[in-house]
This record gives C-alpha cells, structure tokens and sequence, in this order.
C-alpha cells in the first residue's frame, strides 16, 4: 500500500531529525551536475559514491488514514514502506509534493 503523508513545508527539520540521503548512488560528475536543481544537493556515501539528500520532515497527517483503519477492521494486514515524497499543506490548504522522508 502507498500512502501520502502531509507534513508542514516549514518544518525546519531540527537535528533531532537529521537530513537522510536517498535514491542511487551517482559519481561526483553526475551528482555536481544535478545539485544546482536540488535544495539540498548529494552527500558521499563511503566510497560508494554520492547520494541526493532530502529533508526527515514531521509526519502531520495520513491522507489513507481511513482506508488502513477499514482494511485493519477487515482482517487485513496493510504493509507500507519509506517513500521520498511527502505532500506539504500550503497557507491555503493545497497539497504540493516535496521531498522528505
């Protein structure tokens, strides 16, 4: 099952919940030309190469929140894994995708 999970777009991310990298590994080359376009740019990972780094952000609110409730009354088991899309609640309560963990 995939869920969206709302978190605020001005979570500062305290160190508490540190910044997280993600996706491939890419070589230096690849990653310095892709990080003018991301807000937090590539780490190096051991030797393996660099990684793109997204936010640990607060999780606000399920969105399937209901839909998991009605499969746990039904018997069912809904399993989830780590996704790095996040939607963020706007000023006027539109939802935006942004990267986060």
């Amino acid at each position: 099952m995939l869920t969206q999970v709302v978190v605020d777009r001005n979570d500062p991310a305290p160190p508490s919940r540190p910044c997280q990298a993600v996706g491939p590994f890419l070589s230096r080359a690849a990653a310095d030309e892709k990080t003018p376009t991301l807000r937090l740019g590539y780490v190096e990972e051991q030797a393996a190469g660099f990684r793109r780094v997204v936010l640990r952000a607060e999780p606000l609110e399920i969105i399937e929140e209901d839909l998991v409730r009605r499969l746990l009354q039904q018997g069912f088991l809904p399993m989830r894994s780590a996704a790095a899309a996040f939607r963020s609640c706007g000023l006027n309560g539109d939802l935006k995708v942004v990267d986060a963990v």
